[in-house]
């Protein structure tokens, strides 16, 4: 009985009815026993999930499918365990360019690429991260993929 109190009150704040939608997606680089993987050039990446608020990711396509429309804040980052050649990793929603992050040459160990960016998506909109150069990265916290939604619409 204090159970359905408490969903009436929390859905009426200020005499409107509060949107009910949370979505939030962590997903890291899989990781070998020497903590690199190889990630192959210009398709999805295929993320571990870390933890995946309303089952938006598919771990074998390695594209996140929103179920809600609103605006997401999208974050990821890659460190590549090569030197002496440039990449790019770019952020894609349904097939088209978001963002794109890149470096002419990787001199050092210690470089990589991240990205944020904050978009209105529409329900089953794909969204997923794809690089241009084949090759070992770093993963577990080194390299991953964070989408949440931040503004919901009704």
């Amino acid at each position: 009985m204090m159970e359905k109190e408490e969903e009436k009150k929390e859905k009426k704040r200020g005499g409107h009815e509060e949107i009910k939608r949370k979505a939030s997606f962590l997903g890291q680089l899989p990781t070998t026993t020497d903590g690199r993987t190889n990630v192959p050039n210009q398709v999805p990446i295929h993320f571990s999930e870390v933890f995946d608020l309303g089952d938006g990711f598919n771990p074998v396509t390695g594209v996140y499918t929103a179920k809600y429309s609103g605006v997401y804040v999208i974050n990821f980052q890659m460190y590549p365990d090569f030197t002496n050649e440039d990449f790019q990793v770019d952020l894609k929603m349904n097939g088209n360019l978001l963002v794109r992050s890149r470096t002419t040459e990787v001199t050092t160990y210690a470089a990589s690429v991240s990205s944020g960016v904050s978009v209105r998506v529409r329900a089953g909109d794909q969204l997923w991260v794809e690089t241009s150069r084949e090759g070992i990265y770093w993963g577990s916290v080194h390299s991953f993929l964070s989408i949440t939604l931040v503004t919901p619409e009704a």
